[in-house]
């Protein structure tokens, strides 16, 4: 993986919090009551076991789409502030490829100030 290739995806899909799932960049919505997904990394399982009964929050995977593989995930909370985030790639480059994702998402979540921008269930 190349910091090009995810340039892009990023080109190609864009990275919007508010925009319906992509190859790219997909959204599920998650509750303390559903903490026992498959494939969540540890810190995500301690995040929403932390979770009052009615706090939902955001769940955004980034995917390199031609093979599937999992960039990043990014958690992020009723107040639209990315609350936790894992990077998949240990290289320099995909380290740098997901922060570039995740500084992208959190301008998406910022640009939203109105309630009719704010993320539903």
């Amino acid at each position: 993986m190349s910091l090009k290739s995810v340039d892009q995806l990023i080109d190609k899909f864009g990275v919007s919090a508010f925009a319906s799932d992509t190859p790219f960049l997909k959204r599920k919505v998650l509750t303390s009551s559903n903490a026992c997904d498959v494939g969540m990394p540890f810190c995500f399982y301690q995040k929403l076991s932390a979770l009052k009964r009615n706090q939902t929050v955001w769940c955004f995977t980034a995917y390199l789409p031609g093979k599937n593989k999992r960039l990043a995930l990014f958690l992020v909370n009723e107040n639209n502030k990315i609350i936790e985030q894992v990077y998949f790639p240990r290289d320099r480059k995909g380290v740098l490829s997901c922060q570039k994702i995740q500084k992208l998402l959190q301008r998406s979540l910022l640009s939203a100030n109105s309630d009719s921008y704010r993320l539903v269930a």
